[in-house]
């Protein structure tokens, strides 16, 4: 899915028409298979990285899920800047994952929109 920028808050779909607003520079097209917010279990990535950050990747993925498509959801969420992983200079069989700020200013949203729809 490519989106291309429209001004410094808007974005346009290519595939379809539709425009979406948002100030934190993350790419959200609801509806038309192009956010990597709709993925299975990103949310819980994200919660999970906002409470304890700077995880080893082993555990945050059992913690959440034994999916084989759990290291997927891993990868685009560094490809669309809101997780950074790092190998650990002393084990390089391990990888630390941390959230960027893009990725903790998703991660408050998201926890702000589990409250409100909570109350």
């Amino acid at each position: 899915m490519m989106s291309k920028q429209v001004k410094s808050s808007e974005t346009s779909c290519e595939s379809c028409s539709h425009t979406v607003v948002g100030d934190t520079g993350v790419e959200i097209v609801w509806g038309c298979g192009g956010s990597v917010l709709e993925e299975r279990f990103t949310h819980s990535i994200l919660i999970s990285l906002y409470e304890q950050d700077k995880q080893k990747k082993t555990t945050l993925l059992s913690s959440i899920s034994r999916s084989s498509s759990i290291g997927k959801r891993i990868d685009n969420l560094e490809r669309n800047g809101l997780i950074h992983i790092t190998i650990d200079r002393f084990n390089k069989n391990t990888n630390w994952i941390e959230l960027t700020d893009k990725g903790r200013d998703v991660s408050k949203m998201l926890i702000y929109i589990y409250q409100r729809m909570n109350e």
